[in-house]
């Protein structure tokens, strides 16, 4: 669907949807309706055709400038166009890290979310 559009959404889960993902993860999009199976309801996107996921807690409208197949998979590489996020996941103009709980994958069917502190580097 990517090759055909050239455009795409990446959606940002928090830890509440935890089962879906691992789900979506594992089970094919060939064989199962991934939206269907795990009760996702799509919404419109601002400035792409994709739809976002509203159970998600940001979002990325994405346009393909570039791909390249590497080995049994195509990387894509995109312009965000849009970027944005639900309003718990955002606070006196901050990311609400505490509160959003993004979702990070650790590896096999391993997920963490993000601690409360927001770590800034000092800088190069």
């Amino acid at each position: 669907m990517i090759e055909d559009s050239k455009e795409f959404v990446v959606n940002i889960p928090s830890k509440e949807v935890v089962d879906e993902v691992n789900f979506c993860g594992i089970a094919s999009g060939k064989d199962t309706d991934k939206i269907r199976a795990c009760n996702f309801t799509l919404t419109e996107s601002e400035k792409v055709k994709a739809p976002s996921i509203k159970e998600c807690i940001a979002h990325l409208e994405c346009r393909v400038q570039d791909s390249f197949i590497t080995g049994d998979h195509t990387l894509f590489l995109a312009r965000i166009l849009a970027a944005w996020v639900e309003e718990l996941a955002w606070k006196n103009n901050r990311y609400n890290i505490s509160e959003a709980k993004p979702l990070l994958e650790i590896g096999g069917n391993r997920y963490a979310y993000s601690a409360d502190e927001i770590l800034t580097p000092r800088p190069i």
